[in-house]
């Protein structure tokens, strides 16, 4: 689908991104956005993408082209400080690049799995009808409500067909989620912190797996906007997958409160994405094995069943 396509990639620092860049770029025309606030990202992404320095909320979009065939929304206010900045980072910044690239095939807008409203089962698996209404990270998950509510509208009333892709915890080699950064911290410290609910389940996705997910869910894009879950095959606790690393290392979790910020539980229904893509190709233990092995290469491995 995107082979000779031109392609706008919002976001391109995230760990999603640079798995997206990594697969599809020598295959289109591809731009990228980031912030001017990271110019480092810029200087590190391949010379065939093009990389414009803009703030989404608030910058003149005059210097972007208007005639892109596919626009990947992966930007985001992660830890927005207000509601006022969530709302501009969340919200405002969709219903922008929307507007502006309004005659695109399809727009893909990322999302998150903590939108939705929390049930009293935590390994409950969300499905993509469920209610939403979760907050969590002060202003986070509310405001990526609110950026679900922009991609609606501007699919609505601007005829552009839509994708919402709800992920959950993308993990991997690249590192820079909250899991790599656990991964990390545990190898460094033998310290784990619980997650924000006890016990608390994830579908953790591995990168490749995101990659293999793009195509499918841009041709899931419809008015209004089709959702699909990004997340993997698996439900697992939060406290299981460090006694699996735990277990790789010889070394047994120490393990502390939870941060303030840390994610509350959240599972999701692969069904929809395994109908789209197929079966996942990484299981968690795969997946957190290739993390340790690639980023930590001197820290003994054993052979775990």
């Amino acid at each position: 689908m995107l082979a000779g396509s031109k392609v706008l990639l919002t976001g391109e620092i995230g760990q999603i991104s640079r798995a997206v860049i990594g697969r599809f770029s020598g295959a289109c025309e591809m731009w990228t956005i980031s912030p001017r606030s990271h110019p480092a990202s810029r200087e590190e992404a391949p010379v065939r993408v093009t990389s414009l320095a803009i703030d989404l909320a608030t910058d003149p979009l005059d210097p972007l082209p208007t005639d892109f065939d596919y626009v990947l929304h992966f930007a985001e206010a992660s830890e927005p400080r207000s509601a006022a900045e969530g709302l501009d980072g969340n919200c405002h910044a969709v219903a922008r690049v929307m507007k502006h690239c309004r005659n695109a095939k399809a727009f893909l807008h990322l999302s998150s799995a903590w939108v939705y409203k929390p049930t009293a089962d935590p390994s409950h698996a969300f499905q993509e009808t469920e209610d939403l209404g979760r907050n969590f990270g002060d202003q986070y998950a509310a405001t990526k409500i609110t950026g679900e509510a922009a991609a609606r509208a501007g699919s609505l009333i601007l005829g552009v067909p839509t994708v919402i892709c709800r992920a959950n915890l993308v993990y991997g080699p690249a590192g820079g989620s909250a899991l790599d950064n656990a991964i990390d911290n545990f190898i460094a410290t033998g310290e784990v912190r619980a997650a924000a609910e006890t016990p608390a389940y994830f579908s953790p996705l591995f990168e490749n797996d995101v990659a293999d997910l793009l195509e499918p869910s841009l041709a899931l894009a419809a008015i209004p906007p089709a959702v699909v879950n990004w997340c993997g095959d698996e439900t697992v606790a939060w406290s299981e997958i460090f006694r699996h690393l735990g277990r790789l290392i010889d070394r047994e979790p120490t393990e502390l409160g939870p941060a303030e910020s840390d994610r509350p539980s959240c599972a999701q229904d692969p069904a929809l994405r395994r109908s789209l893509a197929g079966a996942a190709t990484t299981s968690w233990k795969h997946g957190v094995e290739a993390v340790l092995k690639a980023r930590h290469p001197r820290i003994a491995c054993r052979d775990v069943a």
